[in-house]
Protein backbone atom coordinates (compact mmCIF):
# COMPACT_ATOMS: atom_id res chain seq x y z
CA UNK A 1 0.00 0.00 0.00
CA UNK A 2 1.38 3.43 -0.93
CA UNK A 3 1.26 6.40 1.44
CA UNK A 4 -1.81 8.47 0.62
CA UNK A 5 -2.61 12.13 1.08
CA UNK A 6 -6.04 13.68 1.75
CA UNK A 7 -7.11 16.23 -0.82
CA UNK A 8 -8.16 19.01 1.56
CA UNK A 9 -4.69 20.59 1.78
CA UNK A 10 -4.82 24.06 3.27
CA UNK A 11 -2.62 26.77 4.75
CA UNK A 12 -2.07 27.14 8.44
CA UNK A 13 0.58 28.61 10.74
CA UNK A 14 2.79 27.19 13.43
CA UNK A 15 4.69 29.15 16.08
CA UNK A 16 8.44 28.94 15.49
CA UNK A 17 11.02 31.03 17.38
CA UNK A 18 8.43 33.63 18.32
CA UNK A 19 7.22 34.11 14.72
CA UNK A 20 4.44 32.51 12.68
CA UNK A 21 5.69 30.15 10.00
CA UNK A 22 3.19 29.58 7.16
CA UNK A 23 2.88 26.01 5.98
CA UNK A 24 0.78 24.07 3.56
CA UNK A 25 -0.30 21.05 5.54
CA UNK A 26 -1.67 17.69 4.52
CA UNK A 27 -2.50 14.57 6.45
CA UNK A 28 -0.43 11.59 5.44
CA UNK A 29 -1.26 8.00 6.29
CA UNK A 30 1.71 5.70 5.85
CA UNK A 31 2.22 1.98 5.89
CA UNK A 32 5.55 0.25 5.53
CA UNK A 33 5.10 -2.38 2.81
CA UNK A 34 6.33 -5.92 3.22
CA UNK A 35 8.59 -6.64 0.27
CA UNK A 36 10.04 -9.73 -1.23
CA UNK A 37 13.58 -9.67 -2.55
CA UNK A 38 13.79 -7.48 -5.66
CA UNK A 39 16.58 -6.87 -8.15
CA UNK A 40 18.47 -3.58 -7.78
CA UNK A 41 19.56 -1.28 -10.61
CA UNK A 42 22.71 0.88 -10.58
CA UNK A 43 22.88 3.57 -13.31
CA UNK A 44 25.46 6.15 -14.40
CA UNK A 45 23.71 8.14 -17.18
CA UNK A 46 24.65 9.44 -20.64
CA UNK A 47 26.44 12.76 -21.23
CA UNK A 48 27.45 14.95 -24.19
CA UNK A 49 29.94 17.79 -23.57
CA UNK A 50 32.68 19.80 -25.26
CA UNK A 51 36.39 19.83 -24.47
CA UNK A 52 37.07 22.06 -21.46
CA UNK A 53 33.57 21.74 -20.01
CA UNK A 54 32.78 20.27 -16.60
CA UNK A 55 30.15 17.52 -16.43
CA UNK A 56 28.34 16.20 -13.38
CA UNK A 57 27.84 12.43 -13.28
CA UNK A 58 24.88 11.21 -11.25
CA UNK A 59 24.82 7.63 -9.96
CA UNK A 60 21.28 6.41 -9.43
CA UNK A 61 20.11 3.40 -7.45
CA UNK A 62 16.82 1.52 -7.39
CA UNK A 63 16.82 -0.88 -4.45
CA UNK A 64 15.14 -1.92 -1.22
CA UNK A 65 16.78 -0.84 2.07
CA UNK A 66 20.50 -1.58 2.33
CA UNK A 67 23.17 -1.66 5.04
CA UNK A 68 26.17 -1.46 2.72
CA UNK A 69 27.04 -0.32 -0.78
CA UNK A 70 30.36 -0.83 -2.59
CA UNK A 71 31.08 -0.26 -6.29
CA UNK A 72 33.72 1.10 -8.68
CA UNK A 73 33.46 3.11 -11.92
CA UNK A 74 36.14 2.96 -14.63
CA UNK A 75 36.68 5.60 -17.33
CA UNK A 76 39.26 6.72 -19.92
CA UNK A 77 41.66 9.11 -18.16
CA UNK A 78 42.86 10.47 -21.54
CA UNK A 79 39.35 11.84 -22.08
CA UNK A 80 38.19 12.71 -18.54
CA UNK A 81 39.85 14.00 -15.39
CA UNK A 82 38.18 13.36 -12.03
CA UNK A 83 37.67 16.46 -9.84
CA UNK A 84 38.26 15.20 -6.27
CA UNK A 85 36.48 18.06 -4.46
CA UNK A 86 33.26 17.55 -6.41
CA UNK A 87 31.86 14.42 -4.70
CA UNK A 88 28.37 14.96 -3.28
CA UNK A 89 26.73 12.08 -1.43
CA UNK A 90 22.94 12.28 -1.17
CA UNK A 91 22.97 12.47 2.62
CA UNK A 92 19.19 12.50 2.70
CA UNK A 93 19.41 8.88 1.60
CA UNK A 94 22.96 7.72 2.35
CA UNK A 95 24.53 7.76 5.80
CA UNK A 96 27.30 5.89 7.57
CA UNK A 97 29.08 5.60 10.90
CA UNK A 98 32.32 7.58 11.19
CA UNK A 99 34.22 8.17 7.94
CA UNK A 100 32.69 5.35 5.94
CA UNK A 101 31.42 7.41 3.00
CA UNK A 102 34.50 7.07 0.82
CA UNK A 103 35.63 7.79 -2.74
CA UNK A 104 39.12 6.66 -3.81
CA UNK A 105 40.86 7.32 -7.16
CA UNK A 106 43.34 4.63 -8.19
CA UNK A 107 47.00 5.34 -9.06
CA UNK A 108 46.34 5.22 -12.81
CA UNK A 109 43.64 7.85 -12.46
CA UNK A 110 41.04 5.82 -14.37
CA UNK A 111 38.91 4.14 -11.68
CA UNK A 112 36.88 5.48 -8.76
CA UNK A 113 35.91 3.22 -5.84
CA UNK A 114 32.86 4.19 -3.78
CA UNK A 115 31.87 2.76 -0.40
CA UNK A 116 29.02 3.43 2.02
CA UNK A 117 29.59 0.84 4.75
CA UNK A 118 27.85 1.01 8.09
CA UNK A 119 29.30 -0.55 11.22
CA UNK A 120 26.51 -1.76 13.45
CA UNK A 121 23.41 -3.87 13.46
CA UNK A 122 20.30 -3.45 11.37
CA UNK A 123 18.15 -1.37 11.64
CA UNK A 124 19.90 1.34 13.66
CA UNK A 125 22.68 2.07 11.15
CA UNK A 126 21.19 1.58 7.70
CA UNK A 127 23.39 3.15 5.04
CA UNK A 128 21.15 3.57 2.01
CA UNK A 129 17.40 4.05 2.15
CA UNK A 130 15.36 2.04 -0.32
CA UNK A 131 13.75 3.65 -3.35
CA UNK A 132 14.74 5.18 -6.67
CA UNK A 133 17.05 8.19 -6.97
CA UNK A 134 20.54 9.60 -6.67
CA UNK A 135 23.04 8.16 -4.21
CA UNK A 136 26.14 10.13 -5.21
CA UNK A 137 27.25 12.65 -7.83
CA UNK A 138 30.70 13.88 -8.87
CA UNK A 139 32.36 15.86 -11.65
CA UNK A 140 34.81 15.31 -14.50
CA UNK A 141 36.68 17.82 -16.63
CA UNK A 142 36.52 16.95 -20.35
CA UNK A 143 40.15 16.85 -21.55
CA UNK A 144 40.12 15.53 -25.11
CA UNK A 145 37.61 14.53 -27.82
CA UNK A 146 36.36 10.95 -27.74
CA UNK A 147 33.86 8.61 -26.12
CA UNK A 148 34.34 6.68 -22.90
CA UNK A 149 32.16 4.27 -20.99
CA UNK A 150 31.46 4.67 -17.28
CA UNK A 151 31.75 0.98 -16.44
CA UNK A 152 30.70 -0.51 -13.10
CA UNK A 153 32.73 -3.21 -11.35
CA UNK A 154 33.20 -4.65 -7.85
CA UNK A 155 29.54 -4.07 -7.00
CA UNK A 156 28.23 -5.36 -3.67
CA UNK A 157 24.93 -4.19 -2.19
CA UNK A 158 24.00 -5.70 1.17
CA UNK A 159 20.27 -6.16 1.80
CA UNK A 160 19.46 -5.24 5.41
CA UNK A 161 16.02 -6.83 5.34
CA UNK A 162 17.18 -10.22 4.10
CA UNK A 163 20.78 -10.21 5.34
CA UNK A 164 22.16 -11.24 1.93
CA UNK A 165 23.87 -9.62 -1.04
CA UNK A 166 21.41 -7.98 -3.42
CA UNK A 167 21.24 -9.02 -7.09
CA UNK A 168 22.23 -5.94 -9.10
CA UNK A 169 21.51 -4.97 -12.72
CA UNK A 170 24.33 -2.65 -13.91
CA UNK A 171 23.47 0.10 -16.42
CA UNK A 172 26.81 1.66 -17.45
CA UNK A 173 27.10 5.27 -18.55
CA UNK A 174 28.62 6.95 -21.60
CA UNK A 175 30.39 10.29 -22.03
CA UNK A 176 30.89 11.79 -25.50
CA UNK A 177 33.34 14.70 -25.62
CA UNK A 178 33.21 16.95 -28.70
CA UNK A 179 35.89 19.12 -30.31
CA UNK A 180 36.67 22.37 -28.59
CA UNK A 181 35.21 25.00 -30.91
CA UNK A 182 31.89 25.40 -32.70
CA UNK A 183 30.00 28.20 -34.36
CA UNK A 184 26.64 29.31 -35.78
CA UNK A 185 25.97 31.51 -38.80
CA UNK A 186 22.79 33.60 -39.07
CA UNK A 187 21.42 34.69 -42.44
CA UNK A 188 18.49 36.98 -43.31
CA UNK A 189 16.30 35.44 -46.03
CA UNK A 190 15.68 37.33 -49.29
CA UNK A 191 18.06 40.17 -48.42
CA UNK A 192 21.59 41.23 -49.30
CA UNK A 193 22.53 41.61 -45.64
CA UNK A 194 25.83 40.01 -44.64
CA UNK A 195 25.57 37.11 -42.23
CA UNK A 196 26.69 37.18 -38.62
CA UNK A 197 28.50 34.50 -36.62
CA UNK A 198 28.77 33.45 -33.00
CA UNK A 199 30.68 30.62 -31.36
CA UNK A 200 32.94 29.40 -28.59
CA UNK A 201 36.63 28.61 -28.30
CA UNK A 202 39.22 28.29 -25.58
CA UNK A 203 40.60 31.74 -26.47
CA UNK A 204 37.26 33.57 -26.53
CA UNK A 205 36.25 36.14 -23.86
CA UNK A 206 33.25 38.38 -23.10
CA UNK A 207 35.31 41.34 -24.39
CA UNK A 208 36.24 42.19 -27.98
CA UNK A 209 38.99 39.79 -29.05
CA UNK A 210 41.11 41.36 -31.81
CA UNK A 211 42.18 38.11 -33.43
CA UNK A 212 38.78 36.37 -33.23
CA UNK A 213 35.83 38.79 -33.13
CA UNK A 214 34.74 41.02 -36.01
CA UNK A 215 33.14 44.47 -35.96
CA UNK A 216 30.04 45.07 -38.07
CA UNK A 217 30.63 46.89 -41.37
CA UNK A 218 27.12 48.12 -42.24
CA UNK A 219 26.28 51.82 -42.21
CA UNK A 220 23.70 51.65 -39.41
CA UNK A 221 20.58 51.95 -41.60
CA UNK A 222 17.68 49.49 -41.41
CA UNK A 223 17.31 46.71 -42.31
CA UNK A 224 20.30 45.34 -40.44
CA UNK A 225 21.29 42.74 -37.86
CA UNK A 226 24.23 42.56 -35.49
CA UNK A 227 25.47 41.13 -32.20
CA UNK A 228 26.09 43.36 -29.19
CA UNK A 229 29.11 42.79 -26.97
CA UNK A 230 28.04 41.60 -23.49
CA UNK A 231 30.88 43.44 -21.70
CA UNK A 232 28.74 46.57 -21.28
CA UNK A 233 30.47 48.56 -24.03
CA UNK A 234 27.63 48.21 -26.55
CA UNK A 235 30.06 47.32 -29.34
CA UNK A 236 28.27 46.09 -32.48
CA UNK A 237 29.76 42.89 -33.86
CA UNK A 238 29.49 40.72 -36.95
CA UNK A 239 31.24 37.87 -35.11
CA UNK A 240 31.41 37.20 -31.34
CA UNK A 241 33.33 34.22 -29.95
CA UNK A 242 33.12 33.38 -26.23
CA UNK A 243 34.67 31.08 -23.68
CA UNK A 244 33.21 27.62 -23.05
CA UNK A 245 32.50 28.62 -19.45
CA UNK A 246 30.41 31.71 -20.36
CA UNK A 247 26.68 31.04 -19.76
CA UNK A 248 25.56 34.63 -20.39
CA UNK A 249 24.75 34.05 -24.07
CA UNK A 250 24.73 36.39 -27.08
CA UNK A 251 22.53 39.41 -27.75
CA UNK A 252 21.28 39.53 -31.35
CA UNK A 253 19.56 42.71 -32.62
CA UNK A 254 17.44 42.72 -35.80
CA UNK A 255 16.18 46.02 -37.21
CA UNK A 256 13.65 45.75 -40.04
CA UNK A 257 12.37 48.32 -42.53
CA UNK A 258 9.06 48.14 -44.41
CA UNK A 259 9.14 44.34 -44.81
CA UNK A 260 9.27 41.45 -42.33
CA UNK A 261 12.58 39.60 -42.09
CA UNK A 262 13.06 35.85 -41.82
CA UNK A 263 16.13 34.48 -40.05
CA UNK A 264 17.77 31.12 -40.57
CA UNK A 265 20.86 29.50 -39.08
CA UNK A 266 23.43 26.82 -39.79
CA UNK A 267 26.06 25.43 -37.44
CA UNK A 268 29.26 23.45 -37.08
CA UNK A 269 30.06 21.02 -34.30
CA UNK A 270 26.44 20.39 -33.28
CA UNK A 271 26.15 23.83 -31.67
CA UNK A 272 22.40 24.25 -32.15
CA UNK A 273 21.72 21.14 -30.08
CA UNK A 274 22.97 23.05 -27.02
CA UNK A 275 21.35 26.47 -27.56
CA UNK A 276 17.99 28.18 -27.00
CA UNK A 277 16.81 31.27 -28.90
CA UNK A 278 14.77 33.64 -26.70
CA UNK A 279 12.97 36.86 -27.48
CA UNK A 280 14.27 39.55 -25.14
CA UNK A 281 13.47 43.02 -23.88
CA UNK A 282 15.88 45.71 -22.76
CA UNK A 283 15.54 46.81 -19.12
CA UNK A 284 17.93 49.55 -18.00
CA UNK A 285 20.13 48.72 -21.02
CA UNK A 286 20.31 45.03 -20.03
CA UNK A 287 18.61 42.18 -21.90
CA UNK A 288 15.90 40.19 -20.10
CA UNK A 289 14.50 36.91 -21.41
CA UNK A 290 10.79 37.01 -22.21
CA UNK A 291 9.17 34.01 -20.52
CA UNK A 292 7.69 31.36 -22.79
CA UNK A 293 9.43 32.50 -26.01
CA UNK A 294 12.31 29.98 -26.13
CA UNK A 295 12.99 28.07 -29.33
CA UNK A 296 15.12 24.93 -29.31
CA UNK A 297 17.58 25.80 -32.06
CA UNK A 298 18.17 22.11 -32.72
CA UNK A 299 14.53 21.59 -33.80
CA UNK A 300 13.35 25.07 -34.85
CA UNK A 301 14.70 26.17 -38.23
CA UNK A 302 13.86 29.86 -38.40
CA UNK A 303 12.44 32.97 -36.73
CA UNK A 304 10.52 35.95 -38.17
CA UNK A 305 10.72 39.64 -37.23
CA UNK A 306 7.80 41.92 -38.25
CA UNK A 307 8.23 45.03 -40.40
CA UNK A 308 9.37 48.34 -38.88
CA UNK A 309 10.56 46.72 -35.67
CA UNK A 310 13.63 46.42 -33.50
CA UNK A 311 13.70 42.86 -32.16
CA UNK A 312 16.11 41.60 -29.50
CA UNK A 313 17.05 37.93 -29.23
CA UNK A 314 19.20 36.15 -26.65
CA UNK A 315 21.00 33.00 -27.77
CA UNK A 316 21.68 31.11 -24.54
CA UNK A 317 23.28 27.78 -23.61
CA UNK A 318 20.82 24.94 -22.99
CA UNK A 319 21.03 24.26 -19.25
CA UNK A 320 19.50 21.45 -17.21
CA UNK A 321 18.78 21.12 -13.50
CA UNK A 322 17.58 17.92 -11.83
CA UNK A 323 15.06 18.10 -9.00
CA UNK A 324 14.88 15.06 -6.71
CA UNK A 325 11.23 14.75 -5.66
CA UNK A 326 9.81 12.70 -2.81
CA UNK A 327 6.29 11.29 -2.91
CA UNK A 328 3.69 13.85 -1.77
CA UNK A 329 4.70 17.41 -0.85
CA UNK A 330 8.00 19.06 -1.89
CA UNK A 331 9.06 22.70 -1.47
CA UNK A 332 11.03 23.53 -4.62
CA UNK A 333 12.28 26.42 -6.72
CA UNK A 334 13.56 26.69 -10.29
CA UNK A 335 17.12 28.06 -10.57
CA UNK A 336 16.63 28.48 -14.35
CA UNK A 337 14.34 30.45 -16.61
CA UNK A 338 12.50 27.37 -17.95
CA UNK A 339 11.65 27.01 -21.64
CA UNK A 340 8.03 27.17 -20.49
CA UNK A 341 6.79 28.30 -17.07
CA UNK A 342 3.54 26.34 -17.51
CA UNK A 343 3.53 23.57 -14.92
CA UNK A 344 2.39 20.80 -17.28
CA UNK A 345 5.23 21.68 -19.66
CA UNK A 346 7.79 21.66 -16.84
CA UNK A 347 6.73 18.48 -15.03
CA UNK A 348 5.46 16.21 -17.78
CA UNK A 349 5.12 14.00 -19.60
CA UNK A 350 7.23 11.47 -17.69
CA UNK A 351 6.13 7.90 -18.32
CA UNK A 352 3.26 6.09 -16.66
CA UNK A 353 2.04 8.58 -14.04
CA UNK A 354 -1.52 9.50 -13.16
CA UNK A 355 -1.99 12.46 -15.48
CA UNK A 356 1.16 11.94 -17.54
CA UNK A 357 3.12 14.40 -15.41
CA UNK A 358 5.51 14.02 -12.48
CA UNK A 359 3.39 16.07 -10.07
CA UNK A 360 -0.26 16.87 -9.42
CA UNK A 361 -0.44 20.03 -11.53
CA UNK A 362 -3.84 20.91 -10.08
CA UNK A 363 -2.25 21.45 -6.65
CA UNK A 364 0.74 23.78 -6.98
CA UNK A 365 0.99 26.65 -4.53
CA UNK A 366 3.22 29.64 -3.95
CA UNK A 367 3.33 32.33 -1.28
CA UNK A 368 2.16 35.86 -2.01
CA UNK A 369 4.40 37.81 0.37
CA UNK A 370 2.61 41.13 -0.25
CA UNK A 371 -0.75 39.62 0.77
CA UNK A 372 0.71 37.13 3.29
CA UNK A 373 -1.33 34.29 1.78
CA UNK A 374 -0.96 31.20 -0.36
CA UNK A 375 -2.30 31.16 -3.90
CA UNK A 376 -2.66 28.37 -6.43
CA UNK A 377 -0.65 28.74 -9.65
CA UNK A 378 -0.41 27.17 -13.09
CA UNK A 379 3.02 28.65 -13.81
CA UNK A 380 6.34 28.43 -11.97
CA UNK A 381 8.08 31.73 -11.28
CA UNK A 382 11.89 31.20 -11.27
CA UNK A 383 13.76 31.68 -7.99
CA UNK A 384 10.49 31.62 -6.01
CA UNK A 385 9.41 28.80 -3.71
CA UNK A 386 6.55 26.50 -4.76
CA UNK A 387 4.77 23.58 -3.12
CA UNK A 388 4.37 20.63 -5.51
CA UNK A 389 2.88 17.23 -4.74
CA UNK A 390 4.70 14.41 -6.57
CA UNK A 391 2.95 11.17 -7.45
CA UNK A 392 6.05 9.15 -6.57
CA UNK A 393 9.75 9.38 -5.74
CA UNK A 394 11.93 10.30 -8.69
CA UNK A 395 13.90 12.96 -10.57
CA UNK A 396 12.50 15.76 -12.75
CA UNK A 397 14.84 17.56 -15.16
CA UNK A 398 14.19 21.27 -15.71
CA UNK A 399 15.42 22.74 -19.02
CA UNK A 400 16.10 26.41 -19.61
CA UNK A 401 18.69 29.18 -19.44
CA UNK A 402 20.50 31.11 -16.73
CA UNK A 403 18.60 33.87 -14.93
CA UNK A 404 19.87 37.45 -15.14
CA UNK A 405 21.38 39.11 -12.11
CA UNK A 406 18.65 41.19 -10.48
CA UNK A 407 17.73 42.97 -7.27
CA UNK A 408 15.75 40.69 -4.92
CA UNK A 409 12.89 42.31 -2.99
CA UNK A 410 11.75 40.81 0.32
CA UNK A 411 8.43 42.04 1.72
CA UNK A 412 7.93 42.63 5.43
CA UNK A 413 7.01 39.25 6.94
CA UNK A 414 7.51 35.80 5.43
CA UNK A 415 9.03 35.33 1.96
CA UNK A 416 9.40 32.06 0.04
CA UNK A 417 12.42 32.24 -2.30
CA UNK A 418 15.08 30.14 -3.99
CA UNK A 419 18.66 30.61 -5.21
CA UNK A 420 20.32 29.95 -8.57
CA UNK A 421 23.56 28.50 -7.21
CA UNK A 422 24.92 27.33 -3.86
CA UNK A 423 25.66 30.33 -1.66
CA UNK A 424 25.72 31.43 2.00
CA UNK A 425 22.54 32.96 3.40
CA UNK A 426 22.38 36.75 2.94
CA UNK A 427 23.56 38.75 5.91
CA UNK A 428 21.15 41.59 6.65
CA UNK A 429 20.09 43.11 9.96
CA UNK A 430 16.42 43.05 8.90
CA UNK A 431 16.39 39.32 8.06
CA UNK A 432 15.74 36.80 10.84
CA UNK A 433 18.61 34.50 11.75
CA UNK A 434 16.29 31.50 11.41
CA UNK A 435 15.78 30.24 7.84
CA UNK A 436 13.52 27.25 7.18
CA UNK A 437 13.33 24.57 4.51
CA UNK A 438 11.15 21.48 4.04
CA UNK A 439 12.53 17.97 4.64
CA UNK A 440 10.36 16.10 2.11
CA UNK A 441 11.69 12.67 3.04
CA UNK A 442 10.50 13.05 6.65
CA UNK A 443 7.61 15.46 5.86
CA UNK A 444 8.66 18.19 8.28
CA UNK A 445 10.27 21.61 8.44
CA UNK A 446 13.85 22.00 9.60
CA UNK A 447 15.97 25.10 10.31
CA UNK A 448 18.94 25.76 8.02
CA UNK A 449 22.21 25.58 9.95
CA UNK A 450 24.16 28.83 10.22
CA UNK A 451 27.11 27.46 8.20
CA UNK A 452 24.93 25.58 5.69
CA UNK A 453 24.82 26.85 2.11
CA UNK A 454 21.50 27.59 0.45
CA UNK A 455 21.07 25.19 -2.49
CA UNK A 456 19.44 25.65 -5.90
CA UNK A 457 16.16 23.80 -6.41
CA UNK A 458 15.04 24.31 -2.80
CA UNK A 459 12.41 26.75 -1.52
CA UNK A 460 13.43 28.67 1.65
CA UNK A 461 11.39 30.68 4.14
CA UNK A 462 12.91 34.05 5.14
CA UNK A 463 11.35 36.44 7.63
CA UNK A 464 12.06 40.14 7.03
CA UNK A 465 11.34 42.81 9.62
CA UNK A 466 10.67 45.35 6.86
CA UNK A 467 10.55 45.55 3.09
CA UNK A 468 14.12 45.42 1.80
CA UNK A 469 16.01 45.22 -1.48
CA UNK A 470 18.99 42.90 -1.62
CA UNK A 471 21.89 43.57 -3.96
CA UNK A 472 22.04 41.80 -7.35
CA UNK A 473 23.51 38.32 -7.04
CA UNK A 474 22.24 37.73 -3.48
CA UNK A 475 19.63 35.25 -4.70
CA UNK A 476 19.47 35.43 -8.51
CA UNK A 477 22.59 35.21 -10.68
CA UNK A 478 26.06 36.51 -9.98
CA UNK A 479 28.77 34.94 -7.82
CA UNK A 480 27.84 33.80 -4.30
Amino acid sequence: MRPTCYENAKARTVARHGQLLPILCCIVLCCLPLRAQADSRLTAGTYDVSVGETLTVTVGLESPGLFSMVFAISFDSDILRFMPDSVNWNTGRVSASGDNLNVVLNEDGDQLSFAAIVLGAYPSNIAVAGGNGTVVSFQFEALNPGTTNLAFSGVNLGNAELGVAEQVALIPGTVAVRELAWGISFKAYATELPGIELGVSQEGTEFFDDDIDLLTSDAGHSPRMYLVSMDGSGTELARDVRSLTDDSGWLLVVETADKPMGLGWTDSGGAVDRLLLWEASMVEEKPRLIAGTAKDMGTAISATVPANAVQYFMICPWLEFQLELQQDWNLISSPLEPMSRITRDMFGPVGDTRDNSAVDCSRIWTWDAAKAAYRAVQEINPASGHWVSAWEVGPVVLVGSALATEVTVLEAGWNLVGVTSARPRPGHESISDVVWCWDAMHARYRPVDADEDLLPGVGYWFFAQERIELAPGTFVGGPP
